[in-house]
């Protein structure tokens, strides 16, 4: 059971993904898993909104999420289009550690509503020389608030909040990463929504909603128009994208995706008409197994893509955002590799003989005698396996639940190195006979001005005297300090143990 529970929570936390896109008729729900370095859709389900308490937002989520197996660790979800303000503006190149500032103080400038009411997030690219060009994001915290709400209450971290036009300025890069030009997207949604987008230098510089004069529901025949039914409903909306990107770019829109639409002829008539290229995505980010990647899907198919990849724009609050551990992953999965904890979980659970270490034939020749009880051996052998076992679940237990070798250690990384340091390498080992007494190894090194092995003191004594980080170690030692020089800058390398 605790194999299992163990393993079922590593699983949901850093392999699976779920992602929700909520719309005003409907709420889309993807799940994934990574899959030899793509990402395997498993189910992608529509749920039609309709009023009623029981059948509304809340209704559909106690549904599809009705049990603790069912309930995914993390969820990504996006800011409401009809709720979205998205702005952008240049400021003048200042230093990295001032530009967040420098942001909220002219995004003020330009927003319909006091910047502390507002949950926000920018990006920042440069295309002019000396200056900073930001792509700011917003919605108001009140409805962040709520929307955290739906989910924390079912136990499930809604740790990615992201904003669709970011989403699909990035789908055209993954659709085409040697794309860098002006673009526009149009994705429509039932019943009668046109989603349209400008996207050039892989950022988005135009968003907005357009509705239709007509409804089809989502369940109706014939609920998704060919692109020629809806066509003089946005003529003039495209024309007018693609007339702005060309003054805000000036750049020439060389193509246009879209997305939605039934499949019909009218599409090589208007790109003829409009001298653009017409083309729809595809998704080479995902596997051909599963469900079938079907655009009409698009936004939910690129947030299950950020739920198991880096987000394009992240405006979840900080606290809900340092929750997730999910962000420990690739540190995770380099510690795991060649830990001793490995040896533990495959002795104590699987009976697998396969890890990696430097001890490995002398590890492996310890283990022997652990693997192969049998009704045939002695009372003190089966016993001396039990205790092995007992210890090895209590360890991994420890381990997973009270954070002790982990997310503890690497979140006190990140608080106690100083400025100009980078953490090497992180090693994990213990003794076979003592399961309990282990080393944790940290190599690392100091930049330029605060090279020195004063600076390596330093850290040292903030290991020594954080609670957190000594939690389970008796001692902090400095194993080694040594000056180099690269391209001219000192750098100090160190390594310190715990035990």
């Amino acid at each position: 059971m605790i194999k299992m529970a163990i393993a079922q929570e590593i699983k949901k936390i850093f392999f699976e993904g779920t992602a929700v896109y909520m719309s005003a008729d409907f709420i889309d729900i993807a799940e994934a898993h990574s899959s030899s370095g793509k990402i395997e859709l498993t189910s992608l389900q529509r749920f039609p909104i309709t009023s009623g308490a029981e059948q509304g937002v809340d209704g559909i989520f106690d549904r599809v999420f009705s049990s603790g197996n069912e309930t995914p660790y993390r969820v990504v979800v996006n800011v409401r289009n009809d709720q979205l303000i998205l702005r952008r503006f240049a400021i003048r190149e200042i230093p990295k550690k001032e530009i967040a500032r420098a942001v909220m103080f002219e995004a003020q400038t330009h927003l319909p509503h006091p910047i502390d009411t507002l949950s926000y997030g920018f990006k920042t690219y440069k295309k002019r020389e000396n200056f900073h060009e930001i792509v700011f994001v917003a919605q108001e915290t009140k409805s962040i608030n709520e929307l955290i709400y739906y989910f924390t209450r079912k136990n499930i971290l809604p740790a990615v909040i992201e904003p669709i036009p970011l989403l699909l300025s990035k789908l055209v890069e993954l659709d085409s990463p040697e794309f860098s030009g002006a673009c526009i997207i149009i994705h429509y949604e039932p019943r009668r929504k046109i989603v349209l987008c400008g996207s050039a230098n892989k950022h988005p510089y135009l968003f907005r909603e357009i509705a239709l004069p007509y409804e089809k529901g989502p369940e109706d025949e014939g609920a998704y128009p060919t692109l020629g039914e809806i066509w003089e409903h946005v003529e003039k909306d495209v024309i007018y994208g693609i007339n702005y990107m060309r003054k805000e770019t000036s750049e020439r829109v060389e193509r246009i995706y879209i997305s939605g639409f039934t499949r019909s002829g009218d599409e090589d008539r208007i790109a003829s008409e409009l001298g653009v290229p017409i083309k729809r995505p595809h998704f080479p980010f995902f596997t051909d197994a599963g469900p079938e990647k079907n655009d009409k899907y698009l936004p939910v198919l690129m947030l299950i893509h950020d739920a198991l990849r880096k987000p394009s724009l992240n405006i979840a609050p900080q606290d809900v955002v340092r929750s997730d551990i999910y962000g420990v992953r690739s540190v995770f999965l380099q510690f795991f590799a060649g830990l001793g904890v490995i040896i533990a979980l495959h002795a104590a659970f699987l009976g697998v003989n396969a890890w990696t270490s430097r001890n490995m034939s002398e590890i492996t020749k310890k283990f022997k005698n652990y693997r192969d009880i049998n009704p045939d051996n002695p009372g003190a052998d089966v016993q001396l396996h039990k205790k092995f076992v007992v210890e090895s679940a209590l360890f991994c237990g420890d381990l997973m639940t009270k954070e002790r070798f982990l997310t503890q250690k690497l979140d006190g990384l990140g608080r106690l190195l100083p400025p100009m340091s980078w953490v090497e390498s992180i090693t994990f080992s213990y003794d076979q006979s003592n399961i309990r007494s282990a080393s944790f190894v940290i190599k690392g090194s100091i930049l330029d001005s605060a090279s020195s092995a004063i600076g390596a003191n330093k850290i040292l004594e903030a290991f020594k005297s954080d609670r957190q980080m000594m939690e389970g170690f008796k001692k902090a030692s400095l194993s080694s300090v040594e000056k180099k020089i690269f391209s001219g800058k000192e750098v100090t390398e160190f390594e310190i143990s715990l035990n």
